[in-house]
């Protein structure tokens, strides 16, 4: 099975909500215990993990892409995300 972003953007909009939850979800700001104010690789891999587990974000995901190239298209409202050379997809 050929690795790649998908047949469409759900991985994407799946990192956005993410990072929305990431920024405005207290419940899971107070159940992580960071182990220091600065924490290293490692830790902050194990954090994003937990999230994507926490939240199912890992079936909407498919690791080993590629972004080669993203534009917002303003008469669209919408960004053009180019993986590798081929498949473009557009997401908000």
């Amino acid at each position: 099975m050929e690795h790649g972003i998908g047949t469409d953007i759900r991985a994407l909009d799946a990192i956005v909500r993410a990072m929305v939850m990431l920024i405005f979800s207290r419940a899971l700001h107070e159940s992580w215990q960071w182990s220091e104010r600065y924490p290293g690789h490692a830790e902050i891999r194990q954090y994003l993990n937990y999230v994507a587990d926490k939240f199912d974000l890992k079936k909407d995901i498919c690791f080993g892409s590629r972004v080669s190239k993203c534009t917002f298209q303003a008469d669209e409202n919408l960004w053009h995300v180019q993986v590798g050379e081929g498949q473009v997809y557009k997401t908000k």
